[in-house]
Order: structure tokens, then C-alpha cells, then sequence
């Protein structure tokens, strides 16, 4: 590899210059860094000079990082070795992440396509009909539409009527809302449910003159609005 032995020899010139084997320089370590492998493999060097290939780095893998060299060049650490790689060459440093948060950006991501999910599914059922207590794809009424929706869509299981499924799940500010978010309206007592699909929209069923259909999501006076999704 051409490109890095000239960066190696530079490496090693700065070495030499220095007295030591590998330059130090100030800020270059990092305990809270790793190195991800970007590409899909990137050699890693057993030394600086990148004459003899330690191991094979895939791509998603992930090194701790123990100094940063010039010209890109990293010492990392590979099963308790110290070995060295290229950014150039496919690679990045990045903060390192506990196992914890890799598990929350996973809850997140999950409740993310939920959310995506049960909005597409509800999306696929405008133009149906309006029938008052109707909770099949042959007719819905709001609470219908909506249990039916969260159940079949993210298995999220609701009471039947508009007033019961006010109290389900977390309630949140108009500013909070997110797609799959339910939205509640009222004359008197809470009357009529909707699903938020974003965009200042929302998916509901409306009346029997518009059956389901979208709209503006303050097109009425929201009385509530409940998060059942990741509740």
C-alpha cells in the first residue's frame, strides 16, 4: 500500500525528530472515544509503519482509541494490543456509547417505526366509511378507528369508547405531539378521538358525511392529548 507507507514514513520521520517511537502530542488521547470502522474492512497494523497487518477490521466494529498520530493515524487497542489504523482508509472517531444507551437508541428507534407504522396503517383506510359504533374496516366510528388502528398496527390495546381511552397512556402538551399521538375533543364530556399523523394533521373518523378522512388537527378545540405509543 503505497499511500501508506508515505504516511508512515512521515510518522516515523516525526518520530526520529522527537526521540521516540511514536510522537506524543497534547489532547491526542481520549478515554471516552472509540474507533468505528466505516468501510466494510480496513487493515489494522501491527506498527506504525504499517509493514505487517495485525488483523482485518469489519465494518460496525469498534476499537477503543488510544492516541491520535498525524496524517489521520490512530493507535488503537485490539484484544489488549496496541495496533494502529488510517481514517483514510475507512474509519471514524466517535464518542464512546454504554451499553445503556445503546439499548435506549434502540427503544427509541423501535417506538420511532411504531409510530411510523401505525400512521401508515391508519393512512391506508381514508375513504372508509363512518358507522356509529363501527369498529371493522366495514365502518368505523372514532374510537373504533382508532382502537382498531393501534391494535392491528402496534398491538397498543384501547378501550371502546372516546371518554375510556382519554385516561390511557401519558398526556402531554400540544408542543410534545408526535406522529400516532391521540387527540381528544369535546362538547360537554370528551366526544370524538383522533390520531395526530404530523404536520399539524390529523386521521380520524369524522361523520358520515366524511367518513375517514384528514384534517387540520385544531380544527376543533383539543380538550387532550395522550401518548400511547411508548407510554
Amino acid at each position: 500500500m503505497k499511500f501508506n507507507k508515505i504516511v508512515a514514513m512521515g510518522i516515523l520521520s516525526l518520530s526520529l525528530v522527537a526521540g521516540s517511537a511514536v510522537p506524543a502530542f497534547a489532547d491526542t488521547t481520549g478515554e471516552d472515544m472509540i474507533v468505528t470502522i466505516d468501510s466494510d474492512t480496513v487493515n489494522i497494523y501491527k506498527d506504525v509503519e504499517f509493514t505487517t497487518v495485525l488483523t482485518v477490521g469489519k465494518k460496525a466494529e469498534e476499537y477503543d482509541l488510544i492516541q491520535k498520530l498525524p496524517n489521520n493515524l490512530i493507535k488503537i487497542s485490539v484484544n489488549g494490543s496496541e495496533a494502529y489504523i488510517s481514517l483514510d482508509q475507512g474509519a471514524s472517531v466517535n464518542p464512546k456509547v454504554t451499553e445503556e444507551e445503546k439499548a435506549e437508541a434502540r427503544a427509541a428507534a423501535s417506538i420511532k417505526a411504531q409510530r411510523e407504522d401505525a400512521v401508515r396503517y391508519a393512512l391506508g383506510f381514508v375513504g372508509s366509511r363512518y358507522v356509529y359504533g363501527g369498529s371493522t374496516p366495514s365502518g368505523f366510528d372514532c374510537s373504533g378507528f382508532v382502537q382498531y388502528i393501534l391494535r392491528n398496527s402496534t398491538g397498543v390495546s384501547l378501550p371502546r369508547n372516546s371518554a375510556s381511552q382519554s385516561f390511557v397512556g401519558t398526556q402531554i402538551d400540544a408542543s410534545q405531539m408526535q406522529p400516532g399521538d391521540l387527540i381528544f375533543y369535546a362538547r360537554g364530556g370528551i366526544d370524538h378521538v383522533a390520531m395526530y399523523i404530523g404536520d399539524g394533521r390529523i386521521v380520524h373518523a369524522a361523520n358520515e358525511r366524511m367518513g375517514v378522512t384528514t384534517a387540520a388537527w385544531n380544527y376543533r378545540a383539543p380538550v387532550k392529548i395522550m401518548r400511547v405509543i411508548g407510554a
